[in-house]
């Protein structure tokens, strides 16, 4: 008799393994379908019309930092997202040439590097960031998405950084109406051409509360040259090492947001400086910039970063990336 019962609970208690691995894998299924839903949603609205509008709407001259050139992008840029919806601020700081070199000989004093370039004398060099949010939950983290507006003084920038600007205010245009659960804040950077200025200074009015809910910075610079290579992912860590010869190399030490774009073939991993993700790696924030390989060259910072080698595919490339990654990401 108790045989027969210890039977009967056995196979009740299969049963009820069977269903609950049925409803979890069920469940799991039924995420994924919602998320390629949501993914495919998302990529059909990508306008590579939008985006090349864009360009050649801030493209037409230099827009150097301090420049009426760059005040007029930055009011360009804001004037789409307020429309959009977006609640937006003008970060505005000032610097001087002399105080921004005396800051950037003191890397290694981190405080010296973020806070030694600016002053409250108006009569400085002008910057200004535009920051943009829509609905910020206090009880969420916020993921950063940034680009820089400015260039270099012999270069109208479509490339560097119109591209990086259009692919910004693109996905913002999409994400306008949708609830991730994480906040999103776009921040559009000036001054990247002179040393990151603009991101130091960002980063030096980050509070520690604001430093520990941020997931993290995704940053977009010069990514739509045409060109059949792939892109890098810029981190600002690595482990240097020496060989037998006396020749150094530096390993990139990634991050969970490089993960993220390195399991794509088209993106590779490289430990570099040179852009807006820097000074948030400096105060261990997890940071990327998407900048396209380089290795055959390209026209930035030059008068031949026109609108004419810019590829509207590497845009829609790119930004369709970023909306995958955004629901990739687990916190």
């Amino acid at each position: 008799m108790k045989s027969k019962i210890l039977q009967k609970s056995i196979i009740s208690l299969e049963i009820v393994l069977c269903l609950f691995l049925n409803m979890v894998a069920l469940t799991s299924c039924n995420r994924k379908e919602t998320q390629n839903e949501w993914n495919s949603e998302l990529i059909s609205n990508i306008s590579e019309e939008n985006m090349m509008e864009t360009i050649e709407n801030i493209s037409r001259k230099p827009r150097c930092i301090g420049s009426k050139e760059n005040d007029t992008v930055c009011d360009y840029m804001n004037r789409k997202l307020v429309n959009m919806g977006y609640a937006t601020e003008k970060q505005r700081f000032y610097f001087t040439e002399e105080t921004n070199n005396e800051s950037i000989k003191k890397r290694s004093d981190l405080q010296a590097y973020l806070n030694g370039a600016f002053t409250d004398d108006v009569s400085g060099i002008n910057g200004v960031n535009l920051i943009a949010e829509k609905n910020h939950d206090q009880s969420k983290r916020t993921l950063i998405l940034s680009a820089h507006y400015d260039t270099c003084k012999d270069s109208t920038g479509a490339n560097d950084n119109g591209s990086g600007i259009a692919v910004l205010l693109e996905t913002a245009r999409i994400l306008s109406d949708k609830q991730l659960p994480f906040n999103v804040m776009f921040v559009f950077f000036s001054g990247e051409e002179s040393w990151f200025v603009g991101s130091r200074y960002f980063v030096s009015q980050i509070s520690e509360k604001e430093k520990n809910d941020m997931i993290g910075v995704i940053n977009v610079d010069t990514v739509a040259q045409k060109s059949n290579l792939g892109y890098w992912i810029m981190v600002g860590e690595g482990k240097e090492s020496e060989d037998k010869e006396g020749n150094f190399t530096v390993e990139p030490e990634g991050n969970f947001i490089s993960d993220l774009f390195t399991n794509n073939q088209r993106f590779s991993l490289t430990c570099q400086m040179n852009s807006d993700h820097y000074p948030f790696s400096m105060v261990g924030i997890p940071a990327i910039s998407i900048v396209q390989d380089m290795t055959e060259g390209i026209a930035a910072n030059s008068q031949e970063d026109t609108m004419d080698i810019i590829d509207p595919k590497r845009l829609s490339e790119v930004t369709r990336i970023i909306l995958k990654i955004l629901s990739d990401i687990k916190i």
